[in-house]
């Protein structure tokens, strides 16, 4: 576990991190109103669709541009700016795209067995549950991808198998970084008022799991 204490002491000597979260948080709260504001005014559903469409590729951008300024801060690397969002906006993308799919997936096959074996509505929701967790468990193995694309400067689909064989090598650290910070980001929701919530696992929260998972991969080269 030496990588959880070289990214403690990485975010010690350089707090510049919660700084560039915070203005990612700001950013992201005046982009929501913003968008609501606006989209109270289009009365065309396919303009509303349109416009749906265009925030969250605005929301995907950013994020994948204030992800690599916080790795840029912990490691020099060689993608700049442009490049460096795109891989990462690319790479939540894919990841993104498997998890909704997935989603649907395991929702027809616990429709079609609760239906075949005329399963009870709870037995059918612990069966959905199971396969869920299932998924979440597979998308570990993706999870390191948009940080490998962009420590080794390589587009997506091209480090697809090097992301999968570190998650297999890592599989427990991923899944105690995803675990421990998932409960503590559900504990602040459930206890704080949304907005305060919302900003503490943003300011704090998101650039501590980057910089874990950056540090776990450059600690294992």
């Amino acid at each position: 576990m030496g990588f959880v204490s070289s990214s403690f002491s990485h975010l010690k000597k350089r707090p510049s991190v919660f700084a560039w979260s915070a203005l990612f948080w700001a950013f992201l709260l005046a982009l929501s109103y913003a968008s609501s504001s606006i989209a109270s005014f289009i009365q065309s559903n396919l303009y509303q669709a349109l416009w749906l469409a265009f925030i969250s590729l605005v929301i995907l951008f950013s994020s994948g541009l204030y992800s690599w300024k916080i790795i840029k801060i912990q490691k020099s690397i060689s993608p700049g700016w442009l490049k460096g969002a795109s891989i990462i906006s690319l790479s939540l993308a894919l990841i993104a795209g498997i998890y909704a799919l997935g989603l649907i997936f395991i929702n027809k096959i616990s429709i079609g067995i609760g239906d075949s074996l005329s399963l009870s509505l709870s037995a059918a929701q612990v069966l959905f549950f199971i396969l869920y967790i299932s998924l979440i468990f597979g998308i570990v193995f993706l999870s390191a991808l948009p940080f490998i694309s962009l420590i080794d400067g390589s587009w997506v689909f091209s480090s697809i198998k090097k992301s999968l064989n570190f998650a297999a090598k890592n599989y427990f650290q991923l899944l105690s970084i995803f675990i421990i910070l998932y409960a503590l980001s559900q504990t602040f929701s459930l206890a704080l008022d949304p907005l305060i919530a919302g900003a503490i696992n943003t300011i704090i929260g998101t650039p501590i799991f980057i910089v874990l998972i950056t540090s776990l991969i450059i600690n294992s080269k």
